[in-house]
């Protein structure tokens, strides 16, 4: 699985150190279940060559067990209770007659508990490579494969293998209840060391791999989506800001009191006055004559 979105893609040189750790990180895990997987299937073969004759890994006509073993076994039953499958509380009697049907039954799973292992650890390793190459989808052909159904099949097949594992171990525990039973002490027989921890162990750690690149994931593609956000906000208030009229500039070098009479005001009232100037009447504009007048209009 990639941390970073498909949008979000680095060349391979400008990848982030979280990609860059992760990388390693990826190589770790890897490791770790192959060396699980190499223990488990060393712990098979010498636990199995203690107990059976035969070989486990070829197609055998019959089953042979040990005669240390067989001598212990003679003559011993043990009524059990167990859950097979999806049934529980399922009672069957374990003897000399039908052992050889619960270790076959064992070696079987135990083959297929190793198998289904082997193939997580595969496409895993694929999955790790598709990561470190920076693959997000490849095509061939007209068929575009994307690397998350990869992701997905990688992570269905940890979780199938450890549910096969939980069927395993149960059957191996009605096993080895009936060689206590019986009095086979040996801790090296088949029973006894089934390679249960390590494989719990590989696909533990392929799952919290991919768990913690998840998470990884997960919140870069909230920061993106939270970035996203914020600049749509701010264009959305740019283009609102745009669409609004905008507002006649206010000339402040001048200043005029509430009260004081506007221009049109100063205006009428020159009107006014020129109008009562020109419109005086024309006793208004006689003047007093003066005594030296008088005195010769009476001469006259």
């Amino acid at each position: 699985m990639h941390i970073q979105p498909e949008e979000l893609k680095r060349p391979m040189k400008d990848r982030t150190s979280v990609e860059k750790a992760f990388k390693w990180i990826n190589k770790i895990i890897t490791a770790i279940q192959l060396g699980c997987l190499l223990l488990a299937i060393a712990n098979v073969t010498i636990s199995t060559g203690k107990t059976i004759d035969s070989d486990m890994w070829g197609i055998n006509q019959g089953i042979s067990i040990k005669g240390t073993i067989t001598n212990k076994l003679v003559n011993c039953t043990l009524s059990r209770s167990s859950t097979i499958g999806a049934s529980t509380g399922v009672s069957f009697v374990m003897s000399t007659a039908n052992v050889y049907i619960y270790l076959a039954q064992l070696m079987y799973d135990l083959k297929a508990m190793i198998s289904v292992t082997a193939l997580c650890i595969f496409l895993g390793a694929i999955n790790k490579l598709l990561f470190d190459l920076n693959t997000f989808k490849f095509t061939y052909g007209e068929i575009t494969f994307r690397k998350d159904l990869i992701s997905t099949v990688d992570v269905l097949s940890h979780i199938l293998g450890i549910v096969l594992v939980a069927g395993v171990a149960n059957s191996a525990s009605d096993l080895k209840a009936y060689f206590e039973a019986c009095g086979v002490v040996g801790q090296n027989s088949l029973p006894y060391t089934p390679p249960f921890p390590e494989i719990y162990v590989a696909l533990s750690f392929g799952l919290a791999g991919h768990l913690v690149c998840g998470l990884a994931h997960l919140v870069i593609a909230m920061r993106k989506l939270e970035e996203n956000e914020k600049s749509a906000d701010i264009e959305f208030d740019n283009v609102v800001a745009a669409r609004q009229p905008q507002a006649a500039p206010t000339n402040t070098r001048f200043y005029q009191p509430a009260n004081s009479p506007t221009g049109d005001d100063l205006r009428t009232a020159g009107a006014a006055a020129t109008y009562s100037s020109t419109n005086v009447s024309p006793r208004q504009n006689l003047r007093a004559p003066t005594s030296g007048g008088s005195n010769r209009g009476r001469d006259t």
